[in-house]
């Protein structure tokens, strides 16, 4: 690449390989694993910026990311995916790299953010530290019915958790549907303007529970007004969510996830 230009990355991982998406001390994450390979490139050190961060086991198929670049940086655009991936470990991988303009941000700039949760009533050996597996049967209508609940403008105090730097817990959500994907697995698909610490995971515990018979939707739908997190459900375990998409108003990415892209999805989709 040229000298003194921001790229935009693609990002797929396993997250059971990793800590999280952050840089922590005395710990493996993608960020730090994305900065090691860049540095054994250039012989310099560059800060990596993703959209978010995700928690240690959650896994990513389209998390985004952006670098600013300078004169170090002597690797063609065409080359940087083949070069990066070839000094990262096999549990992370680029799939595109784009120049961007100054003015992006992979963190602020996102207008939503789409995750995807796997569950399933059986042991899977195939989605192993993919799925959770609840080992139950699972009422499909009534989690249909308690997902639809979480959509719209709310505050999603009661089904999060306390994070101190949070200032607002309302988030509009586009989109809380699930559906069977092949028997006995199901996928949940969330797409909110913004999330809160834990919301994701919550909300899926809170279908689970409809599902069971534990809960009503008008039970959740009642939660939800209240904010009170001691009518939240048990966190839902983070090897089962994956962050699918991230979008911006010029989304530079939107060709992976059409019909004719390139996209290798790592996890089951509709």
């Amino acid at each position: 690449m040229n000298s003194n230009k921001r790229i935009a990355l693609l990002l797929e991982y396993n997250g059971s390989a990793f800590s999280g998406w952050q840089v922590q001390l005395n710990a493996h994450t993608v960020q730090a694993e994305l900065e090691r390979a860049m540095q054994q490139l250039s012989g310099r050190q560059y800060k990596v910026i993703g959209s978010g961060r995700t928690d240690s086991g959650v896994h990513a198929a389209g998390q985004v990311a952006h670098v600013d670049l300078d004169e170090k940086w002597t690797i063609p655009d065409s080359k940087t995916v083949l070069a990066l991936n070839s000094r990262l470990n096999a549990a992370v991988r680029v799939l595109d790299a784009q120049v961007v303009s100054e003015e992006f941000h992979a963190r602020f700039d996102p207008t939503a953010r789409e995750y995807s949760y796997l569950l399933s009533e059986f042991h899977s050996v195939a989605l192993q530290n993919r799925v959770w597996q609840c080992g139950r049967t699972l009422d499909l209508t009534a989690m249909q019915e308690a997902a639809t609940v979480f959509e719209g403008k709310h505050d999603f105090t009661s089904f999060s958790k306390m994070n101190h730097d949070t200032k607002s817990y309302i988030c509009n959500v586009q989109q809380c549907s699930i559906h069977e994907v092949r028997r006995g697995i199901y996928r949940v698909a969330i797409r909110a303007d913004r999330f809160v610490y834990a919301m994701v995971r919550s909300i899926v515990s809170a279908i689970v529970e409809a599902g069971t018979g534990k809960r009503k939707s008008n039970e959740l739908a009642q939660a939800l007004q209240e904010k009170n997190r001691q009518l939240n459900a048990a966190v839902a375990p983070p090897h089962g969510l994956t962050l699918y998409r991230v979008q911006y108003p010029t989304d530079v990415f939107a060709s992976w996830y059409t019909g004719d892209s390139r996209h290798m999805k790592s996890h089951i989709t509709a």
